[in-house]
Protein backbone atom coordinates (compact mmCIF):
# COMPACT_ATOMS: atom_id res chain seq x y z
CA UNK A 1 0.00 0.00 0.00
CA UNK A 2 3.06 2.28 0.17
CA UNK A 3 2.60 3.37 -3.46
CA UNK A 4 -0.86 4.62 -2.54
CA UNK A 5 0.52 6.81 0.26
CA UNK A 6 1.50 9.60 -2.11
CA UNK A 7 -1.88 9.65 -3.81
CA UNK A 8 -4.39 9.32 -0.98
CA UNK A 9 -4.33 12.96 0.16
CA UNK A 10 -4.68 14.17 -3.42
CA UNK A 11 -7.59 11.78 -3.92
CA UNK A 12 -9.34 12.90 -0.73
CA UNK A 13 -8.80 16.55 -1.66
CA UNK A 14 -9.79 16.51 -5.31
CA UNK A 15 -12.47 13.78 -5.46
CA UNK A 16 -15.18 16.26 -4.31
CA UNK A 17 -13.91 18.77 -6.87
CA UNK A 18 -14.12 16.16 -9.63
CA UNK A 19 -17.65 15.34 -8.50
CA UNK A 20 -18.61 19.02 -8.64
CA UNK A 21 -17.20 19.32 -12.17
CA UNK A 22 -19.15 16.24 -13.26
CA UNK A 23 -22.33 17.79 -11.80
CA UNK A 24 -21.99 20.61 -14.32
CA UNK A 25 -22.83 18.09 -17.04
CA UNK A 26 -25.74 16.43 -15.21
CA UNK A 27 -29.28 17.24 -16.27
CA UNK A 28 -30.98 19.54 -13.75
CA UNK A 29 -32.91 16.81 -11.96
CA UNK A 30 -32.66 17.47 -8.24
CA UNK A 31 -33.04 13.84 -7.23
CA UNK A 32 -30.06 12.74 -9.38
CA UNK A 33 -27.90 15.63 -8.19
CA UNK A 34 -28.62 14.82 -4.55
CA UNK A 35 -27.77 11.16 -4.98
CA UNK A 36 -24.59 11.92 -6.91
CA UNK A 37 -23.44 14.40 -4.24
CA UNK A 38 -24.11 11.80 -1.55
CA UNK A 39 -22.24 9.07 -3.43
CA UNK A 40 -19.19 11.27 -4.03
CA UNK A 41 -19.08 12.41 -0.40
CA UNK A 42 -19.35 8.84 0.89
CA UNK A 43 -16.60 7.72 -1.51
CA UNK A 44 -14.40 10.52 -0.18
CA UNK A 45 -15.10 9.43 3.40
CA UNK A 46 -14.17 5.83 2.65
CA UNK A 47 -10.98 6.97 0.90
CA UNK A 48 -10.05 9.01 3.98
CA UNK A 49 -10.41 5.93 6.20
CA UNK A 50 -7.15 4.66 4.70
CA UNK A 51 -5.32 7.45 6.53
CA UNK A 52 -5.78 6.23 10.14
CA UNK A 53 -5.32 2.59 9.11
CA UNK A 54 -1.98 3.19 7.36
CA UNK A 55 -0.71 5.97 9.67
CA UNK A 56 2.49 5.14 11.60
CA UNK A 57 1.57 6.57 15.01
CA UNK A 58 5.07 6.36 16.49
CA UNK A 59 6.74 8.34 13.71
CA UNK A 60 6.98 12.13 14.08
CA UNK A 61 6.43 14.63 11.27
CA UNK A 62 4.25 14.56 8.19
CA UNK A 63 3.09 11.33 6.61
CA UNK A 64 1.39 10.62 3.28
CA UNK A 65 3.48 13.54 2.10
CA UNK A 66 3.40 14.79 -1.48
CA UNK A 67 5.92 17.41 -2.57
CA UNK A 68 6.05 18.01 -6.32
CA UNK A 69 7.37 21.04 -8.12
CA UNK A 70 4.48 22.72 -9.87
CA UNK A 71 5.93 25.89 -11.38
CA UNK A 72 9.70 26.27 -11.81
CA UNK A 73 9.88 30.07 -11.72
CA UNK A 74 8.89 31.17 -9.14
CA UNK A 75 9.61 28.06 -7.11
CA UNK A 76 6.04 26.84 -6.40
CA UNK A 77 5.37 23.33 -5.09
CA UNK A 78 2.29 21.19 -4.59
CA UNK A 79 2.98 20.07 -1.02
CA UNK A 80 0.58 18.16 1.22
CA UNK A 81 0.97 15.98 4.30
CA UNK A 82 -0.81 15.07 7.51
CA UNK A 83 0.38 14.77 11.07
CA UNK A 84 -1.35 13.12 14.03
CA UNK A 85 -3.82 15.95 14.59
CA UNK A 86 -4.65 16.90 11.01
CA UNK A 87 -5.20 13.21 10.21
CA UNK A 88 -8.28 13.15 12.44
CA UNK A 89 -9.46 16.54 11.16
CA UNK A 90 -9.44 15.18 7.61
CA UNK A 91 -11.41 12.11 8.70
CA UNK A 92 -13.86 14.30 10.67
CA UNK A 93 -14.42 16.59 7.69
CA UNK A 94 -15.04 13.72 5.30
CA UNK A 95 -17.39 12.12 7.86
CA UNK A 96 -19.43 15.28 8.30
CA UNK A 97 -19.79 16.00 4.58
CA UNK A 98 -22.23 13.13 3.79
CA UNK A 99 -24.19 14.08 6.91
CA UNK A 100 -24.45 17.66 5.66
CA UNK A 101 -25.63 16.42 2.27
CA UNK A 102 -28.31 14.32 3.96
CA UNK A 103 -29.39 17.12 6.30
CA UNK A 104 -29.83 19.52 3.39
CA UNK A 105 -31.57 16.86 1.28
CA UNK A 106 -34.93 18.66 1.10
CA UNK A 107 -34.06 22.11 2.38
CA UNK A 108 -33.07 23.58 -0.98
CA UNK A 109 -36.05 23.92 -3.28
CA UNK A 110 -36.39 25.18 -6.82
CA UNK A 111 -36.16 28.99 -7.17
Amino acid sequence: MSGFHGVILTLVTFLPFAGAVLLLFFPRRHRDIRWFALIVSVMTFFASLILPVEFAYGRPGFQFEVNKQWIATPNIHYHMGVDGISLWLVVLTTFLTPLCVLISWKSIQEP
